[in-house]
């Protein structure tokens, strides 16, 4: 903010990178998932291992919790003054 930028455009910045971080995280888990239904399956009893709608189900809860968790930061860095953001910076 000190240089220029808007409070929307700091939360965009670390909205932007929690989300990097969320899709990696989305993906490697739906991967791991379907790597790791079919091992499972034995310990799974009325559910099949790849359940279309406990996926959705699953990710939809894990991605909305995530940017939940990514909310209060960003509110926070939009907020800061430059002058409080520099003097503990260092």
């Amino acid at each position: 903010m000190a240089l220029g930028a808007t409070s929307a455009r700091v939360m965009w910045l670390v909205f932007r990178d929690a989300g990097w971080m969320i899709a990696t995280g989305a993906i490697a888990g739906v991967v791991l998932a379907l790597l790791s239904g079919r091992l499972i399956a034995t310990f799974l009893v009325g559910v099949d291992p790849l359940d279309p709608l406990t996926f959705a189900s699953v990710l939809f809860a894990i991605v909305f919790t995530a940017i939940a968790a990514g909310a209060a930061p960003a509110w926070r860095a939009s907020r800061i003054s430059p002058v409080e953001a520099f003097r503990h910076d260092g």
